[in-house]
């Protein structure tokens, strides 16, 4: 069965709408005069009356309308909230007055101004006030709650989990989760303490090395633990060896000391020098000699080599004196 065409004209083209195809339909909606826009009678305005206050308002258009469906109107939201969802109660104890929503008044009319009033009423609720374990407040929980919900907030139930923690530089004590205890207080204390530490890192050798700043190369912990007690940088000459073969164990206990076989040591850590005298004159040796004591030596050996230093330099000026009179 072949479709309708359209009856303008003997259009060939297929029905649209009302026998007529997309086309000629379009047109002659297009040609038909805009009918004026149909506005409703105005209503004169005349002043409401608020219910809850008493005061005259000028209304809006829904408002009329509902004056004049038989509803209530309002000046303002807040007469709205008072008239109908605040109202005015004794409490059935003390005679306190007070606001209350109407749909929380049960149908006996009993009511209370508080938790106290109604505790003390002598009700037959068979809960108990149990006091929060964290601030002490006291609230009513159902019997099905008692012994359970030990807190009355969620700030007091997280203040409970939290931990008392003692900083390891300052000495602050600060209350953290025990999730997230640390040594520190801070950030600032944990970097100050790593760079009073001076840990460092490892070099591929196994000596932990101090970064000495921009510009400057690293230098090992276990010299500049050396060069403290010492109070003076290390010589050319002089080594760092670690007592128990641990490159990265530099722990001291003091002042450098020689045991019984010559060797200074404090700690994990001895000094040895590899310096020697040149060729085999006493003179020479001996000069070698008492610089040794100079470095190494006891605070009296030290004493000696100073008063024979100031000996010589007083006998070799008195020397070029004499020299510079006899010329």
């Amino acid at each position: 069965m072949s479709e309708p065409a359209c009856l303008h004209h003997e259009c060939p083209r297929t029905v649209y709408y009302r026998g007529l195809c997309y086309r000629h339909y379009r047109e002659i909606l297009a040609a038909r005069p805009a009918e004026p826009k149909r506005r409703a009678p105005r209503r004169p305005r005349q002043p409401l009356t608020c219910p809850a206050c008493g005061s005259d308002f000028k209304g809006t258009y829904a408002q009329y309308t509902a004056v004049e469906s038989g509803r209530l109107a309002y000046c303002s939201r807040t007469c709205q909230k008072s008239a109908t969802r605040m109202a005015d109660v004794v409490c059935s104890r003390c005679g306190t007055t007070f606001q209350r929503n109407p749909t929380r008044i049960p149908a006996s009319g009993v009511v209370y101004c508080g938790i106290v009033c109604r505790n003390k009423s002598g009700s037959t609720r068979q809960g108990a006030v149990v006091p929060c374990e964290e601030c002490g407040k006291e609230r009513y929980l159902s019997p099905s709650l008692v012994g359970v919900r030990r807190f009355c907030s969620t700030k007091c139930k997280s203040a409970s989990r939290q931990v008392e923690c003692v900083c390891k530089r300052c000495g602050k004590v600060t209350k953290r989760k025990s999730s997230l205890a640390t040594i520190y207080c801070s950030r600032e204390c944990a970097l100050a303490a790593k760079r009073e530490e001076a840990r460092g890192s490892l070099n591929p050798d196994g000596y932990r090395m101090i970064s000495q700043g921009l510009g400057n190369s690293p230098k090992g912990e276990h010299r500049i633990e050396i060069e403290k007690i010492l109070g003076r940088p290390l010589l050319p000459t002089e080594q760092v060896h670690h007592v128990n073969g641990v490159r990265h164990d530099n722990r001291t206990d003091g002042p450098l000391v020689m045991d019984e076989r010559g060797r200074l040591r404090s700690g994990n850590l001895e000094l040895w020098s590899h310096a020697h005298p040149r060729g085999q004159e006493i003179g020479p040796k001996l000069e070698y000699a008492r610089g040794l004591l100079a470095l190494y030596g006891t605070q009296e050996e030290r004493e000696t080599y100073m008063a024979f230093l100031e000996y010589v330099v007083n006998a070799e000026g008195a020397e070029l004196a004499e020299d510079t009179r006899s010329v």
